[in-house]
C-alpha cells in the first residue's frame, strides 16, 4: 500500500488510466508484490542506514535480459523503461522499489495498448518474472543452502566486499558499474581462491551466475549480485574440497580471504607510501 499510495501515474503516463484499469492494475500487483520484492532485492541486497540504494541501470539491464523480457543489446528500449517512472536528469541514478514496480507497468505499456495492459502486465509478473526468480532460487547457492551460515555470510559481506568489486569494475551509464571475467578472476587469484591452474572454475562460475545460458545470449559483464554469487560458485569447487565443509562455509572463507587480501593490499600501499616520505 505504501508503494503504491507513492506512485504518480500522470507524471509519465501520456493518456490517464481509466478508474477500472486503475483498480485491476492496483489489485495485479498487490497480489504479486511478494515477486516484485523478491526481485528487488536480490539485485540490491540489505539496507543499510545512512548508505544510497537502489537499483542500477546495469543490474536492471540484467533482469530484463535474463527474464527474456529485453535483450540487453537493445539499449535503447530498456533506457527508456529506467528512466521515465524515475524522470529524473542526475548523472547518477539508483531505481527505487516505488520506481522498479512502475518500470514494469511501463515495459507492459511498450508491449501492448492501454487497454491490454493487464492481460500482458499479468504475463510479464506471473510467467516471465515468477520463472526468473524461481531458476534463481533453484540455481544459486546463495538460495540453494539451507545452512544459516550462507544468509548471514550474505548479509555480514555484502556492503564490506561492494568496495573492493567497484575498484575493480567498470563505470557505467549512471553510476552503474560492472565486472570483466579477467577482473573477477584477478580478485579470486589475489585472494588465494583460486590457483593459475583453476581459472577454469571462474569461467565456469560466468556461465553459472547468468543460469548457463547460449553462447549468443551471454553477458560479458558480472553486476554485483552475480559476483558475489560467483564467488559461492568457486568457492564450492577450490575450498577444502577433501575434509567435508559445505558450501556455506566455503562462501564465508571465500568472503574472508577477499576481504583479508584488500586489507593486505592497502597496508603495503600505506607502508610504500609512509616509506616515500622517510
Amino acid at each position: 500500500q505504501f508503494d503504491w499510495n507513492q506512485i504518480k501515474w500522470t507524471d509519465w503516463i501520456d493518456q490517464p488510466f481509466t478508474e477500472e484499469t486503475e483498480s485491476n492494475l492496483k489489485y495485479l500487483l498487490r497480489d504479486n508484490y511478494s515477486i516484485i520484492c523478491n526481485l528487488y532485492s536480490h539485485y540490491c541486497g540489505p539496507g543499510q542506514v545512512g548508505q544510497r540504494y537502489g537499483m542500477t541501470l546495469q543490474e536492471f539491464s540484467h533482469l530484463l535480459h535474463m527474464s527474456k523480457l529485453c535483450d540487453i543489446s537493445d539499449k535503447q528500449t530498456i533506457d527508456l523503461i529506467f528512466k521515465k517512472p524515475i524522470n529524473n536528469s542526475k548523472s547518477t541514478i539508483l531505481m527505487t522499489r516505488t520506481h522498479f514496480t512502475q518500470s514494469i507497468v511501463v515495459l507492459a505499456l511498450n508491449r501492448g495498448k492501454m487497454t491490454t495492459i493487464i492481460n500482458v502486465l499479468n504475463a510479464i509478473i506471473k510467467v516471465s518474472l515468477l520463472q526468473f526468480w524461481n531458476k534463481l532460487c533453484n540455481n544459486y547457492y546463495i538460495y540453494q543452502s539451507n545452512d544459516p551460515t550462507m544468509r548471514l555470510a550474505l548479509r555480514e559481506h555484502f556492503h564490506l566486499i561492494k568496495p573492493i568489486y567497484l575498484t575493480y569494475a567498470k563505470n557505467n551509464l549512471l553510476g552503474s558499474s560492472s565486472l570483466f571475467l579477467s577482473d573477477f578472476i584477478s580478485i579470486l587469484s589475489k585472494a588465494n581462491i583460486i590457483t593459475s591452474d583453476q581459472e577454469a572454475c571462474c569461467v565456469s562460475a560466468f556461465s553459472h551466475v547468468q543460469l548457463n545460458p547460449l553462447l549468443h545470449d551471454e553477458l560479458k559483464e558480472l553486476v554485483y549480485i552475480e559476483f558475489l554469487e560467483g564467488i559461492a560458485k568457486v568457492a564450492s569447487l577450490t575450498i577444502n574440497t577433501t575434509n567435508g565443509i559445505n558450501d556455506a562455509k566455503k562462501f564465508r572463507i571465500a568472503l574472508n580471504l577477499v576481504l583479508n587480501s584488500q586489507r593486505s593490499f592497502d597496508e603495503d600501499s600505506l607502508m610504500l607510501t609512509q616509506s616515500k616520505y622517510k
